[in-house]
């Protein structure tokens, strides 16, 4: 009997030891998986730092920099000099405030890996920048809030492929550009992310091989804009009352502007070109697409307008989507 029951007890405690790491893993957002220390700005905690800045010169590589909700705003411009993940309580209510200086309110000085995670990043030139000398070897921006800034997000020469960069669910308003890629190569994407108000949604500069998917891009002057930049994929994305959807220009070549959602963006303005050639549009949603309004005319193509391409003033979608693909966000 003795026997019996300890068999038992082993079975149930290898049974358990199953359960509890899945379990566990049902997370909504882990925390960063670093093995470095923590350090603590703002709140009432021993031996935290008043300043986001001050937690970062005191810090190693690897370390993570939580930073309380409760001393917000932090009127700060902050240089990031080591690999370290930068993470606020909410971003909703943990504010980094530039105070309208020109200096960026986070410049990203280190080639380690980076996470920047959690705030509302506001009122400076640029909210956070990455020259060409400091190329990081992996970079994570996601669920921040980037809003009332010339520039919201500024990353310059990315480097080569194979390196992942991930800008993902943030909400990037109310600045003259929400992002500018300078010379970007990027492993990872921009997805998932809300951009609306500003004058230039997305501008990429001589940019390539990017991905850009799952984004809701409304109420800009230009949604996307492309400026010599090539073989960027263009997938899912839905663009909605822009005056531009997205716009071409000046030897932008061989991009894919696939499957994307383009409504009530300003008439035969959902896209255009200038000087560009060699691109490719297939299977978009368009609202005013003469094949949604007449079976007879549903082989139509949809007329890109522009100007200097392959021919002098079209592009065609071959193969546009007779309904929405109703494109929206998991948050």
């Amino acid at each position: 009997m003795k026997r019996k029951c300890l068999a038992i007890g082993i079975i149930l405690l290898f049974v358990g030891t199953g359960i509890i790491p899945a379990t566990a893993q049902d997370i909504e957002k882990p925390l960063p998986t670093s093995r470095g220390d923590w350090l603590y700005v703002g709140g009432i905690g021993p031996n935290n730092y008043t300043k986001i800045q001050d937690a970062i010169d005191n810090a190693s590589d690897g370390d993570i920099i939580y930073v309380y909700n409760d001393s917000s705003p932090y009127h700060e411009h902050i240089n990031i000099t080591k690999s370290i993940d930068l993470w606020g309580e909410d971003k909703n209510t943990t504010i980094i405030d530039g105070y309208n200086n020109n200096y960026p309110v986070i410049y990203i000085q280190t080639t380690g890996n980076l996470s920047i995670h959690g705030f509302t990043i506001m009122n400076s030139s640029i909210g956070i920048f990455q020259g060409s000398e400091y190329i990081p070897t992996e970079v994570y921006i996601h669920d921040d809030i980037l809003t009332k800034l010339q520039t919201g997000l500024m990353l310059n020469g990315m480097g080569t492929t194979g390196i992942r960069r991930d800008i993902q669910r943030n909400e990037i308003k109310e600045n003259e550009i929400g992002m500018d890629i300078v010379q970007g190569i990027m492993n990872g994407g921009i997805s998932e992310n809300r951009i609306s108000n500003n004058s230039i949604g997305i501008k990429f500069y001589h940019a390539s091989f990017l991905s850009i998917e799952f984004n809701i891009i409304t109420n800009n002057s230009k949604g996307i804009y492309l400026e010599a930049s090539q073989s960027l994929i263009i997938y899912k994305n839905s663009f909605i009352n822009n005056y531009y959807g997205v716009y071409l220009e000046n030897k932008s070549i061989t991009n894919e502007i696939t499957q994307n959602d383009f409504i009530k963006n300003s008439w035969n303005r959902h896209a255009f070109f200038n000087k560009c050639a060699k691109n490719k549009w297939d299977r978009n949603y368009w609202d005013n697409w003469i094949g949604l309004k007449s079976p007879l005319f549903s082989w139509l193509p949809y007329i890109i307008m522009g100007r200097y391409g392959p021919l002098p003033w079209f592009n065609f979608d071959w193969y546009p989507a007779g309904q929405p693909y109703n494109i929206s966000l998991p948050w």
